[in-house]
C-alpha cells in the first residue's frame, strides 16, 4: 500500500495535473478491445467447447450479456476510433461481430414473450443500430411492441397478441420455443 501511495504522491506532487500517455491510452483501449473481440467470437461459436456443455438458457443469457455490453463499450470507443487505425478496424470487427448476434432469434423471440423487457432485450440492437448497423426488421418489431395497447382494453390487447402471434410464431418456431 505505501509503495502505491509513494508513487502517487511523487507523480501527483512533480505534475499536479496529470495526464495519460496517448499512446498508452491507445493501447489499453486495443487491448480491451481484443479481449472483447475473443469473448464475442466465442458465444458466436455455437461449437466452442465452453459453451457445448452449457444449458441453452444459460448460453442465451450469457449471449445476451455479452452482446450488451460490448455494445456499451462500442459506444464509448467510437469517439476514439480517429485516434489509431488499430481501434477503428477493431470497432469495426467487433460491429460486424455482434449485429447478428444482437438479432439472434433467441433476442426477437424474448422481446416477443416478454414485451414489457422489449428494449432490454433489445439493447445491443438499439445500441449498434446508433452505431450505424441498423437492422429495420428488428425496428419494426420494437415499434410494434412498443407502441402497442398495453393499456387499452383486454379486448383490443387480445386482438393485438393475436395478430401479432400470427406474424411471430416462425421466429418462436424457430428458435424453439413454440411448435409448429
Amino acid at each position: 500500500m505505501t509503495v502505491i501511495n509513494t508513487r502517487m504522491a511523487a507523480r501527483t506532487s512533480a505534475n499536479p495535473v496529470t495526464r495519460w500517455d496517448h499512446a498508452d491510452l491507445v493501447q489499453r483501449v486495443v487491448d480491451v478491445l481484443d479481449l472483447a473481440l475473443r469473448m464475442v467470437r466465442s458465444v458466436a461459436e455455437p461449437s466452442s467447447s465452453r459453451l457445448a456443455a452449457t444449458p441453452d438458457l444459460a448460453v442465451g443469457l450469457l449471449r445476451e450479456k455479452v452482446v450488451s455490453e460490448t455494445a456499451l463499450l462500442l459506444l464509448c470507443v467510437e469517439p476514439r476510433c480517429g485516434h489509431d487505425v488499430r481501434i477503428r478496424e477493431r470497432f469495426e470487427t467487433l460491429g460486424a461481430l455482434l449485429a447478428p448476434l444482437a438479432r439472434h432469434d433467441d433476442v426477437m423471440a424474448a422481446i416477443c414473450l416478454d414485451p414489457a423487457q422489449a428494449r432490454d432485450h433489445a439493447i445491443g440492437h438499439i445500441i449498434l443500430s446508433h452505431l450505424g448497423y441498423p437492422d429495420p426488421r428488428v425496428d419494426a418489431l420494437l415499434d410494434s411492441y412498443i407502441q402497442a395497447p398495453w393499456y387499452k382494453s383486454p379486448a383490443e390487447y387480445r386482438a393485438f397478441a393475436e395478430k401479432y402471434f400470427v406474424e411471430v410464431k416462425p421466429l418462436l418456431i424457430k428458435a424453439g420455443l413454440a411448435k409448429a
